[in-house]
């Protein structure tokens, strides 16, 4: 989508395809430069190009995801395996 079809410049061309799939906690923003950041790299130049954008940034966004969330069940576990020895 270039400037000229977003009726509203201000928001981010992810909105045609609906809101990003996040869970509560999660910053949007991030996920806003997130995909900000890929579409100006790519620049998808059709909605076919837009969609695959789309993809990609929902699952890179739930590769971080998966590590936040491993990261953090680690971290909180940790302790009980020290106890075992």
């Amino acid at each position: 989508m270039t400037t000229n079809d977003n009726p509203n410049p201000a928001a981010p061309s992810w909105q045609p395809w609906g809101p990003p799939h996040l869970i509560p906690g999660e910053d949007c923003a991030a996920y806003d430069e997130l995909f900000a950041r890929v579409a100006a790299t790519v620049r998808p130049a059709d909605p076919i190009e837009e969609i695959l954008v789309r993809n990609f940034v929902d699952l890179e966004w739930q590769i971080l995801r998966l590590q936040r969330l491993k990261t953090s069940h680690m971290m909180a576990t940790a302790h009980k395996g020290l106890k075992k020895y």
